[in-house]
């Protein structure tokens, strides 16, 4: 049968303690006097500040007194974005039961009037957090001239607001402004600007101008309208406007027009009046005209040849109506014709 024979300068095992076991014993059985033997908290359990975590191999072979100490805690406060733990809060790292936590608001938010506490309950859980600090208020954002900002969500502290140019408008900068610190309070910040999309200067036009010869800058919207000269007809549309490509660039609508002349203007005669409305058409008036004379002459000159007059008047004072008799002789074909015209 094997006994342990224990000597005389040494200390046993080290005493056993319900919430913690000795560290880096390795299964030893006896220590020299002076030695010193450390423990550590089971799992779930931490150490209470300001009582030992140590003992001491003694001259008589015992070790020193050690009580209890290691004691359920709750875990780390929970960290929150409005706010922080107190600077005397900070350094705790055991917290058992009934404990609590202390808070101060973050810079850009401010206190409200829920107290800035949590408390670690019987379940080592803290106590939720309640709204004991809220972002700093911006107020509502101003946009950039030709703009306006739309708020997302609202207007406190981290806050953002998109920005949306007006109809003819391009945005130069963020597309966004957020609601940032300045100092110890908050104000939006990196507003952009709204920019004016212009067109470049309209297309010239061969036998023809426009109405924008004088104009420096084409702003989205702008009207220019095409004429031609002298002799000349327009052929498409008369006026073009300048518009924009994906709210970014300006192009004009439309194709310039053209200004085209008739078969007559390339002999040196005269064209169809300008504009293109009603007038008189000279390709059926002249001749109708040339040929109207024509015969007016042929008539004259028959008459003139072949008519003789003989011309009777008759009155007849009894009656009610005078009547004039003219009579013509005309010999064609060898017989004889009179023309009575009453009166």
């Amino acid at each position: 049968m094997c006994s342990y024979v224990f000597l005389v300068g040494q200390c046993r095992a080290p005493p056993t303690l319900s919430r913690a076991v000795p560290r880096d014993t390795n299964g030893r059985e006896s220590f020299p006097i002076r030695t010193e033997v450390t423990y550590k908290c089971h799992d779930g359990f931490v150490k209470i500040p300001g009582k030992s975590d140590t003992v001491v191999c003694l001259s008589t072979s015992e070790w020193s007194t050690i009580g209890e100490f290691c004691n359920a805690s709750c875990g780390a406060a929970p960290r929150l974005k409005s706010a922080a733990l107190r600077k005397e809060d900070e350094a705790k790292n055991y917290c058992p039961p009934g404990s609590t936590m202390n808070y101060v608001c973050r810079p850009g938010y401010e206190s409200t009037e829920l107290r800035p506490v949590i408390t670690c309950l019987e379940n080592l859980t803290w106590s939720e957090a309640p709204e004991f600090c809220r972002g700093k208020s911006c107020g509502v954002p101003k946009g950039p001239e030709h703009g306006r900002a739309v708020v997302l969500t609202n207007d406190q502290y981290g806050a953002r607001a998109d920005i949306i140019c007006d109809e003819g408008f391009r945005l130069h900068g963020q597309t966004f402004i957020q609601c940032l610190l300045k100092g110890d309070q908050v104000e939006w910040r990196q507003l952009p600007t709204c920019e004016a999309i212009t067109c470049s200067p309209p297309p010239n036009i061969a036998k023809g101008m426009h109405n924008g010869s004088n104009v420096e800058i084409f702003v989205y919207n702008s009207l220019v309208t095409y004429k031609c000269d002298h002799n000349y007809s327009l052929t498409g549309e008369a006026s073009i406007h300048c518009t924009a490509k994906d709210n970014i660039s300006g192009v004009w609508n439309g194709s310039a027009p053209e200004c085209k002349g008739s078969a007559l203007n390339t002999a040196g005669n005269s064209a169809e009046p300008e504009g293109g409305g009603p007038g008189f058409d000279t390709r059926i008036g002249i001749p109708a005209i040339a040929i109207a004379f024509a015969i007016s002459v042929i008539i004259i000159v028959y008459i003139r040849k072949y008519q003789k007059k003989k011309c009777s008047y008759s009155v007849n004072p009894d009656s009610s109506k005078h009547q004039i008799t003219m009579e013509h002789d005309f010999h064609m074909n060898e017989s004889k014709h009179n023309l009575i015209f009453k009166v």
